[in-house]
């Protein structure tokens, strides 16, 4: 059973649409507009990118204060613990939300979002924390605020590039890093042994890819690195290929970015088939 609903959820995945991307992506190049903003105007609309790009930052975040409670809390009190854990996870809310919307390193939207976090976090406090428990989950108010003010606040809000390291293409790979991190090193081994945090990696890896078709089969972080990449003079990752192809031709390693998407949705699909099972099994 698992195999079979591994295969189906596999080839099920949403097609590929090569020759729409390479066309925005050539059109970017002949008229000069930023490669996001010629993808925004091919992408869907706004309304469905905004609950999505909130659902999958918030549950990134939440993962990260999560999995940071876990890791310390027997080596820091527990208020310290909590607060930090949480501090890190509002931010990490407010810069995916902001991303996953405008494509762009909105500042301005991702100190609101940080700010509308942190003063949540001050009235959702939790009352009493148990050193052995599972992470509080009235963290996710905070978060969830920081995700949505983030994310409502980035296609509203311009903030004018600059030549700082927080709006560069290494920031947004650093990110890109971070996010992979999180995901595959810390939040995917964590799942085997820790059951809080299955809810929150489905949830984040469906509404990733539910936002890699809403950006017309791209990760809203790799067009923010382009963006960025665009502005300093940078050739940029052309639409067939991305952040994991990038690093690994780096190395002397050639694959296909149609491979690397094949191979994360038989892996997301899968661990979310998987965690439906055990809970149907439970």
């Amino acid at each position: 059973m698992p195999v079979t609903l591994f295969l189906l959820l596999t080839f099920v995945a949403p097609p590929f649409r090569q020759g729409k991307r390479s066309s925005v992506y050539e059109r970017a190049l002949r008229t000069g507009v930023g490669y996001p903003a010629a993808r925004m105007s091919a992408a869907s609309p706004r309304v469905l990118r905004i609950p999505t790009a909130i659902v999958y930052a918030t549950s990134l975040a939440y993962l990260v204060a999560g999995l940071f409670w876990q890791t310390f809390r027997s080596l820091l009190p527990a208020t310290i613990a909590i607060g930090i854990g949480a501090v890190l996870a509002i931010r990490v809310a407010a810069l995916f939300a902001s991303m996953s919307i405008a494509a762009t390193l909105n500042w301005k939207a991702i100190w609101i979002g940080t700010a509308a976090g942190i003063v949540a976090l001050g009235v959702w406090w939790p009352s009493a924390v148990v050193v052995s428990a599972d992470p509080p989950r009235i963290l996710l108010m905070p978060l969830l605020i920081a995700s949505a003010v983030g994310a409502g606040a980035a296609p509203l809000l311009q903030s004018s590039p600059s030549s700082h390291f927080y709006h560069s293409s290494r920031f947004a790979r650093f990110l890109h890093s971070v996010q992979l991190l999180i995901l595959f090193f810390a939040a995917l081994p964590a799942s085997f042994f820790w059951m809080w945090t299955r809810p929150y990696l489905g949830a984040a890896t469906l509404s990733a890819f539910a936002l890699w078709q809403l950006w017309d089969g791209a990760c809203p972080v790799t067009l923010t690195e382009n963006s960025a990449r665009m502005r300093e003079g940078l050739p940029i990752m052309p639409p067939e290929s991305g952040f994991v192809p990038d690093i690994l031709a780096r190395s002397g390693i050639i694959v296909s970015g149609d491979v690397v998407t094949v191979l994360l949705y038989a892996l997301g699909f899968s661990v979310c088939g998987w965690f439906a099972l055990t809970w149907w099994w439970s």
